[in-house]
């Protein structure tokens, strides 16, 4: 069941702030902009507030926003602040001020934890450099791959990170053993990671979905599509995963078995970007034309 869309403009990237309150990006007439939701039981009207935009930027990367919540998460005034014990801002939170530590891929579910890459150019190519960091940490992880679209993602315990300089290939690495455990070889290039369980990754790659168990073999194939899959969201009891594409399509998928639950067509173009809410009752999905926002049966 559709609860609303947003129409009248291209949205970039979505995630919940709580179950109530959506936070989404939007480009239109050539800027980028950053507006809140209510999705409570007064109304669904657009409620814009002033963030700290070089920290809500980061909120977009995949587990930031449930880090947020679980350091304790405010949303008051007009200001989101950064919690205690989540980095400094212009260490994780600020593209401007990174530095040599790079561009935040993603967090940590605990917030203990970063990834962040650079793009470098040596002898006229261009490869990715990948960066593992906990907030007291001096001396970086390294890790380099190419360079095609970075993504990565940690493993809900937090004890494994995924990553890919958007080539065919997928790096898994132990977070405190800072090794390589896994690598999983695609047939195109990877364009979306989402763990499913801890030991259990979800990649994106050319018009395929293929559910990976750690040890190099695919468990599950989520079907093919029709143009490139690049948008994954995992329910937050790892039921369930959604996945979107270039042609328009939001398919949800039963984790366990592979077993196909639900297709929309919601009419807002290619799919940008898929999340849950915090209780897995609601999803939303952003595009080239709209944001919907829908009940999880």
């Amino acid at each position: 069941m559709r609860v609303f869309t947003i129409p009248g403009a291209e949205f970039t990237n979505v995630t919940y702030l709580t179950d109530d309150r959506l936070f989404a990006a939007h480009y239109l007439r050539g800027r980028d902009g950053l507006k809140v939701w209510n999705l409570g039981p007064d109304d669904g009207h657009l409620q814009v507030i002033g963030l700290v935009e070089d920290a809500a930027w980061r909120l977009f990367r995949p587990g930031a926003a449930a880090a947020w919540r679980r350091l304790g998460l405010r949303i008051g005034g007009e200001v989101l602040p950064i919690p205690a014990g989540f980095g400094q801002p212009g260490v994780y939170m600020n593209d401007a001020g990174l530095g040599q530590r790079g561009v935040a891929a993603a967090f940590a579910p605990t917030g203990g934890a970063a990834l962040d890459y650079q793009v470098v150019v040596a002898g006229g190519r261009y490869s990715t450099r990948f960066h593992l960091r906990d907030v007291t940490e001096t001396t970086p992880f390294f890790h380099a791959a190419s360079c095609f679209g970075p993504c990565g993602t940690f493993s809900p315990d937090g004890r494994l990170v995924a990553m890919s300089g958007g080539d065919p290939a997928v790096s898994v690495w132990d977070v405190a053993d800072r090794r390589e455990v896994a690598r999983l070889d695609q047939t195109d290039k990877v364009l979306g990671l989402a763990f499913v369980a801890p030991d259990r990754l979800a990649v994106a790659a050319g018009r395929t979905v293929r559910l990976w168990t750690l040890d190099g073999r695919p468990a599950v194939k989520l079907g093919t599509y029709r143009k490139y899959a690049r948008a994954l969201a995992v329910s937050p009891d790892l039921r369930l995963v959604a996945v979107g594409g270039r042609d328009g399509l939001v398919r949800v998928w039963e984790v366990e078995g592979g077993n196909r639950l639900a297709e929309y067509d919601w009419g807002i173009g290619s799919v940008n970007a898929l999340a849950f809410a915090p209780s897995g009752q609601t999803a939303a999905a952003a595009g080239r034309t709209g944001l919907v926002v829908w009940d999880v049966d």
